[in-house]
């Protein structure tokens, strides 16, 4: 497949090299002419073409576009539900810190830098695959959170289970670490595929087969497009000017 305006501009290359094949051949005879003593009298045969019509059909194949896709989960919201997971992870230990306590400086920073991750959204045009990437971005980013959590929690010993005072056990439901962070990452990762949406498709190239049969065999009603252009002919001088210190420019008039 090549696109409409490669195929177009081939063509008005094609017709420019006409003329000048069709140049060439009237010099050589120009040049015939003047050898004879009789033909050299003779005008010599050029022809011009002013205007040239074109009627073009082509079958339309694709289309080559950039799909533009805008992330909209909010900050505060995504803060909130992460400072949320961050605490009940860990109320899991016997003396946890707060989301916000100066122990927690490296978590906030790995979380601050998961929703950038998030936040930027690579050049890839199919919303299905763009999806599944930041599907395994998202579970990739709470192994480093849970990994920066373990980190600080290094030498502390668990809570066991069943054993959860009674105030932490109003906020949370008892659950093991594994299936506290799997419900982590289910909520985080819906959250972040439903704030990917599609902002805008810019087409950049209509896509056409080069296979002119394919008009007749394969081509209907909707799938054709039909160019007609109007060419006209003009020509081009370059004369050399010489300016009052002798540099020579060169300028180019049209007919």
């Amino acid at each position: 497949m090549i696109t409409v305006a490669q195929y177009l501009s081939f063509m008005f290359s094609e017709i420019t090299r006409a003329r000048v094949i069709a140049d060439t051949e009237s010099l050589r005879i120009a040049e015939e002419y003047s050898k004879s003593p009789l033909m050299k009298y003779f005008s010599v045969p050029r022809f011009k073409i002013p205007e040239l019509e074109l009627s073009v059909p082509m079958v339309i194949a694709g289309a080559q576009y950039n799909n533009i896709y805008v992330f909209t989960w909010d900050k505060a919201e995504y803060d909130r539900i992460m400072a949320n997971y961050v605490n009940r992870f860990s109320i899991m230990f016997t003396r946890p810190f707060k989301y916000d306590s100066k122990e927690m400086e490296t978590v906030r920073n790995v979380v601050e830098d998961a929703y950038k991750d998030f936040a930027t959204l690579p050049n890839v045009q199919d919303l299905k695959q763009l999806l599944e990437e930041k599907k395994l971005d998202a579970i990739q980013n709470i192994d480093q959170i849970v990994k920066s959590l373990l980190a600080v929690y290094n030498g502390q010993e668990k809570v066991k289970p069943g054993t959860l005072p009674f105030n932490r056990l109003v906020i949370i439901r008892t659950q093991t670490q594994e299936e506290l962070v799997a419900d982590w990452k289910r909520v985080v990762t819906q959250q972040l595929l439903e704030n990917i949406r599609l902002k805008e498709s810019v087409l950049k190239a209509l896509l056409i087969s080069p296979e002119t049969n394919i008009v007749k065999t394969e081509g209907t009603d909707i799938s054709i497009l039909q160019i007609r252009a109007k060419i006209t002919e003009e020509g081009i001088f370059v004369n050399s000017v010489k300016n009052e210190n002798g540099d020579e420019t060169k300028v180019v008039d049209f007919e």
